[in-house]
C-alpha cells in the first residue's frame, strides 16, 4: 500500500504508471479515503494534508490532488469533499475546512473546488467562522471569483466590475426592490438615498431608490424638460409622478402651490413614456394677468394625443390678479380668462382649487388641472393663488409624491421670480420577465 501510494506520482520522469495502474485495481488510490486507509494500514504517521496522485481509471490515468485528513474521524477528503461535507453537516469536515481556509469565504470556495477541477454551483453554503460554528451564507460565482451578496452590493456599489456583472445575472441588484430584499438578507435595512444598481449596464450606474414604497420605487427618469422620454427595457410594473410648478408671487402675496399626483400601472417592455409641459405664466408685473405655473404630465407613447395622457399635475395659480398661463397652467384672474392653448382652449375650468380671498374680480382657473388665480384687489384684500389640481388614470393613483420628485414652492413675496419649474418622474417598480 505505501509503495502504490507513493510511487503512483503524476509528472515528467516520475509518473509510475504500473503502480498507479494496481492502484487503481486495488482501490488504494482511488480517493483520499483509499490513501488515508492505505496510510494507516502500513502503520504510517497520517500528515494533516498532503499532494497525492489519485487515479481515475484502469489505465492508471491519474490527477494530483490535495487529501485534507480527518485522523478523529479516520477520514480522507478532497477539498470540494470537505466543503460538501460542511454543508451537509458531516461530522469533523466544517472544523477541517477551518482549519485548512478552504471555505471560510465565498472566494475561498471557489479556489477549493477549482484546486480540485470541479466548479461550485451558486447556492446556500455553511462558511465556518471558527472551528465548531458556521454561519449559512449565499454565495455567487463568475469565472474565478466568489462573493456573498453581501460582497456583490458592496462591491458593485465602490465600482468593482465583476461583482456588479455578478449582481446583475442573479438578479441581486438591477432595481431598488432587487437591492433591498439583498440587503434585508444580511441583516441591513437599507434607507432612501442613491445606489449603484445594474438596471441596464453591467458595470453599475447609480438611481435614486425610494425604500418606504413597498416594493420600492427605482426612479429611472426625472425631469423638468419638455420632450423627455424613457422607454421601458422589461415587462413590469412602472410608477410615475408629476408636481405642477408653483404660481408667481405679487409683491404683497403668493401663488399657488402646483398639484401633486402618482400613480402605477402595468406596461410592456418597449412603451414609452414622453413628458409634456404645458406653457405657464409670465412673471408677475411683465403682464398681470399670466402668472400662473407651468403644468406637466406623462404621456404613453411618441405622440401628445390626449388618449395617451396617463397622468398631469396643474399648475399653481397667480397672486392676486395674476392670470394663469395656459393648459394644465395657473388660474386666470381679474377680468381675463388665461390660458386659451392647446386642447383646453378658453377653458374656464372648474376644477382647480379656490383662489384666496373674495374680492369682486372672478378668479378662473386656466386649464381644469390648474389652479385658480387670486382674483384682484377688493376692499383691501390681497388674494393669494390657489393650489393646482391633478388627474391620473393609472391602476392606482394617490395625491402624493415619491422620494426623489419634489414639489416647488411659490417665491417668496419680496418681488418677482419664475423659478418654481415642474418635475414629473419614472419609477420601476417591479421587473415581470
Amino acid at each position: 500500500n505505501e509503495i502504490l501510494v507513493t510511487k503512483c506520482k503524476v509528472g515528467s520522469g516520475t509518473y509510475n504508471k504500473n503502480a498507479c495502474v494496481v492502484g487503481f485495481k486495488d482501490a488504494v488510490n482511488k480517493s483520499c479515503q483509499n490513501v488515508y486507509d492505505a496510510l494507516e494500514k502500513s502503520g504510517l504517521t497520517i500528515p494533516a494534508s498532503g499532494s497525492y496522485s489519485l487515479t481515475s481509471d484502469a489505465l492508471g490515468n491519474a490527477a494530483t490532488r490535495t487529501c485534507y485528513f480527518d485522523k478523529t474521524n479516520k477520514k480522507g477528503y478532497e477539498g470540494y469533499q470537505v466543503i460538501e461535507g460542511c454543508n451537509a453537516g458531516t461530522a469533523g469536515t466544517c472544523a477541517l475546512g477551518y482549519n485548512n481556509s478552504l471555505n471560510r469565504t465565498c472566494q475561498q470556495v471557489i479556489d477549493t473546488y477549482k484546486n480540485g477541477g470541479k466548479t461550485p454551483v451558486n447556492g446556500n453554503f455553511r462558511l465556518p467562522t471558527s472551528a465548531t460554528a458556521q454561519t449559512l451564507t449565499p454565495c455567487w460565482f463568475k469565472n474565478t471569483t466568489g462573493y456573498s451578496t453581501k460582497e456583490v452590493i458592496e462591491k458593485c456599489n465602490a465600482g468593482t466590475s465583476i461583482a456588479c456583472q455578478i449582481g446583475r445575472e442573479n438578479k441581486l441588484n438591477r432595481t431598488c426592490a432587487e437591492l433591498q430584499t439583498s440587503m434585508k438578507s444580511y441583516g441591513t435595512t437599507p434607507t432612501n438615498g442613491s445606489f449603484k444598481l445594474t438596471l441596464s449596464s453591467t458595470s453599475g450606474s447609480s438611481y435614486t431608490c425610494d425604500m418606504s414604497q413597498t416594493p420600492p420605487w427605482t426612479q429611472v427618469l426625472l425631469s423638468g424638460t419638455e420632450g423627455a422620454s424613457y422607454t421601458a427595457p422589461y415587462k413590469g410594473t412602472y410608477g410615475f409622478a408629476c408636481a405642477g410648478g408653483a404660481g408667481d408671487s405679487h409683491i404683497r402675496t403668493v401663488g399657488g402651490n402646483g398639484g401633486i399626483v402618482s400613480g402605477s400601472g402595468e406596461f410592456s417592455a418597449g412603451s414609452i413614456f414622453k413628458i409634456a409641459i404645458k406653457q405657464g405664466g409670465l412673471e408677475w408685473g411683465s403682464n398681470s394677468f399670466e402668472s400662473g405655473g407651468r403644468g406637466i404630465g406623462i404621456y404613453l407613447g411618441s405622440s401628445y394625443a390626449l388618449t395617451n395622457l396617463k397622468i398631469v399635475a396643474g399648475g399653481g395659480g397667480g397672486a392676486y390678479g395674476d392670470a394663469g398661463g395656459s393648459v394644465w397652467g395657473g388660474g386666470g384672474g381679474a377680468n381675463s380668462i388665461a390660458g386659451g392653448f392647446g386642447f383646453y382652449a378658453n377653458a374656464q375650468g372648474t376644477v382647480g382649487k379656490a383662489g384666496g380671498g373674495s374680492g369682486s374680480c372672478p378668479t378662473y382657473a386656466g386649464s381644469p388641472y390648474g389652479g385658480k388665480g387670486g382674483g384682484c384687489i377688493s376692499a383691501g384684500n390681497d388674494p393669494a393663488g390657489g393650489g393646482g389640481s391633478g388627474y391620473c388614470s393609472l391602476s392606482t393613483c394617490k395625491e402624493a409624491l415619491p422620494y426623489g420628485i419634489s414639489q416647488k414652492s411659490p417665491p417668496g413675496t419680496s418681488g418677482k421670480n419664475t423659478t418654481s419649474p415642474p418635475e414629473a418622474a419614472v419609477y420601476i417598480i417591479e421587473i415581470k420577465d
